[in-house]
């Protein structure tokens, strides 16, 4: 792998259970009826309140329409800020008991966006969601899945964890924003990755913080299998951020049995695929392998890459045959290269329980691949152990 795809592969990793049906209690609701307060934008075109029939989902009564843009060459120019968002103040103390955060949510193209909760002098804490283009969606996050952001910047955080009764503002994010803003000083960077430059539109209706609602437990492993879960891909929505293309969704009927998300996206000789996980929720201390289904329908040559907290980033290539023929893709961590821009990892061995991504690229663009549509499955995605102990760096 080259020093350009390494350092593309490091920016992404710098950047980067369905509900139970038991009676739930609203800790705050907003129902857009009136106007977008307590709701502000933090950058963007705009915000404003709809009640058009055409504009909004089943029963509800209002949504808040929030118009932001994306122009990776202009990007510094005409923010201030390297992001625009949606802002919501909260009384500390009101989210105390909260379980869950529920809303209907609409975006005209596919992106992904953060939900981001904001600690009272702590830290900001971060889960990713997918929106699929021009349909409602609807999304239940739990705390449990939000994490920490470590990022060079970030506030700090005292204690390490998110405390619900210290959270003083909720946040929405379009991705794509933070993204470009990262590009707009590399056109190599933009030709590559392909962002859609425009003007776009986010709707938020019928948003509830709630108490008294919990996530249904993950499934089980295979029978013959120890390990834990990075995606069992139980929920309704998707928590993989797509760099690359817009078209990510499930697929209920994969070439291989179960269900997998489907990206559809154009490979070629000047275009680079990023599909990144968070693990820092993930406890990989015992495990040694990373285990997931694949399918494409042209062949792809797929690299598995982990990063560590310190930025140690290592990789290995797996391929992807064609024609949706399904195969196991099976990654011996312990075997994983070092990216060769990656001091850290040159310096020490990949230890499982300091990792935060995990990234799959489609780097079938360095060995000649010519420009064509693809599609590519990706199974639940689960990482096993299959030695004694741990694996450190101690």
């Amino acid at each position: 792998m080259n020093l350009k795809t390494s350092l593309l592969i490091a920016l992404a990793f710098c950047l980067a259970g369905s509900a139970s049906k038991a009676q739930s209690t609203a800790l705050l609701t907003d129902t857009f009826t009136e106007n977008t307060a307590p709701w502000t934008n933090l950058g963007g075109v705009g915000i404003r309140v709809t009640h058009q029939a055409t504009e909004l989902p089943p029963n509800a009564k209002g949504a808040l329409v929030f118009t932001y843009t994306v122009n990776p060459q202009k990007q510094e120019a005409n923010n201030a800020l390297p992001f625009q968002a949606l802002i919501r103040p909260v009384k500390p103390g009101t989210l105390a008991a909260l379980q869950a955060i529920r809303f209907q949510a609409y975006s005209d193209i596919g992106a992904p966006f953060i939900c981001v909760l904001s600690e009272h002098q702590g830290g900001r804490y971060l889960q990713i969601f997918w929106l699929p283009p021009k349909t409602w969606q609807s999304i239940t996050l739990y705390p449990k899945d939000f994490w920490l952001s470590d990022n060079k910047g970030d506030p700090p955080d005292p204690d390490g964890k998110l405390d619900l009764d210290q959270v003083e503002a909720i946040g929405i994010v379009p991705m794509n924003t933070l993204l470009t803003s990262f590009m707009s000083t590399d056109p190599q960077m933009v030709g590559l990755l392909q962002p859609s430059s425009g003007q776009y539109t986010f709707r938020l209706a019928d948003f509830e913080a709630l108490s008294n609602i919990a996530a249904a437990p993950p499934p089980k492993l295979p029978d013959d299998e120890k390990g834990v879960w990075i995606d069992p891909l139980n929920e309704e929505i998707i928590h993989w951020l797509l760099i690359g293309s817009q078209e990510m969704q499930y697929d209920l009927h994969p070439p291989f049995p179960g269900h997998a998300i489907a990206v559809h996206y154009q490979q070629g000789p000047t275009r680079l695929i990023l599909l990144l996980h968070d693990l820092h929720r993930v406890a990989m201390e015992n495990t040694d392998r990373i285990v997931f289904q694949a399918a494409a329908e042209k062949g792809v040559r797929l690299a598995v890459s982990l990063q560590m907290k310190d930025g140690a980033r290592y990789f290995q290539l797996v391929d992807i045959p064609g024609d949706s023929k399904p195969t196991t893709v099976s990654v011996n961590i312990a075997a994983m290269q070092p990216e060769p821009d990656s001091q850290e990892a040159l310096n020490h061995p990949i230890d499982t329980g300091q990792l935060t991504t995990l990234i799959l690229a489609d780097v079938s663009f360095l060995f000649g691949q010519p420009e064509q549509q693809n599609t590519i499955w990706i199974g639940p995605v689960r990482a096993v152990q299959q030695t004694i102990g741990p694996r450190t760096s101690k």
